[in-house]
């Protein structure tokens, strides 16, 4: 199986140290786990974009993956808002 390097942009290394400790560490193990498998079955290909998305603990990682270089590269973390009960 192959095993997939994984980049952190410079803007997305400044918006990992905002996410508190507890939450970091959730979104570090996710990480890891794309280094076999980048296209998680939680993760979402963004219409439209050669980008995905995956929701950890309340924190939107985006990335994109280069299965020739075996590189996943995450380009952003986003606070995500909780769905709002109506």
């Amino acid at each position: 199986m192959a095993r997939y390097s994984v980049l952190i942009g410079d803007e997305a290394k400044d918006e990992f140290l905002t996410i508190p400790f507890p939450f970091r560490r959730q979104v570090n193990q996710r990480i890891n786990k794309m280094k076999l498998d980048p296209r998680l079955a939680d993760s979402e290909a963004i219409a439209g974009s050669d980008r995905f998305r995956l929701d950890v603990a309340g924190w939107r990682i985006l990335y994109e993956v280069d299965d020739v270089a075996l590189e996943v590269t995450i380009v952003a973390f986003r606070k995500v808002d909780p769905p709002r009960v109506q």
